[in-house]
């Protein structure tokens, strides 16, 4: 709001402004307000500007311990999930190595039954075959012996047979031997 003072509280000159004291007061108070508020307001202004540049300051500091704290997480993430990686392709190589082991053990375990149950069954089978090989045997020499005095017996009949014709033809031919005597000395007879 202007300030008005009466024309003979104030004086022109060529420089120069002068004022009675009541018009003075007023100015200097008006003018002391005037600095306070520039003063105030020049203050703020500044204070403004600091704490803006120390909020920038701060939040550029905030977003760099943010970005390094974020990459810090993630690479410690990373690393968990490698060794948890490495941790599981551990696992399932010390459960197949255990697995693998089990298994051949199985196997061999198998393979020794196999084998056993193999040797006991042809162990049964040998004794098996031994016994009716034996029983072939006995029955095949059984009969081997029965025929062999069949044949005996017969071999006998027959030279029994044989020889009966034998000593019939050989007391014929005795009986003849006895006539060709009796001749061969009726012979002589006749002759001497």
């Amino acid at each position: 709001q202007p300030l008005d003072f009466p024309k003979e509280d104030v004086q022109l000159g060529k420089t120069k402004v002068f004022l009675r004291k009541g018009p003075h007061t007023r100015l200097e108070a008006h003018r002391s307000r005037v600095v306070s508020t520039a003063a105030v307001l020049l203050q703020s202004e500044l204070r403004g500007a600091v704490m803006r540049k120390i909020y920038l300051f701060h939040r550029e500091a905030a977003v760099v311990v943010q970005r390094v704290f974020r990459g810090y997480v993630d690479r410690e993430r990373a690393r968990s999930l490698r060794e948890a990686k490495a941790s599981a392709v551990i696992t399932r190589n010390v459960l197949m190595s255990y697995h693998r082991k089990r298994f051949l053990t199985l196997v061999l375990g198998c393979t020794k039954l196999q084998r056993l149950v193999r040797c006991a069954v042809a162990k049964r089978l040998g004794a098996a075959v031994k016994i009716q090989s034996l029983w072939r045997m006995w029955c095949a020499c059984g009969t081997y012996w029965g025929l062999l005095k069949c044949i005996i017996v017969l071999q006998n009949r027959f030279r029994k047979g044989v020889a009966v014709a034998l000593l019939r033809g050989m007391k014929k031919d005795m009986k003849n031997v006895g006539k060709l005597q009796e001749e061969k000395e009726r012979l002589k007879s006749e002759m001497e």
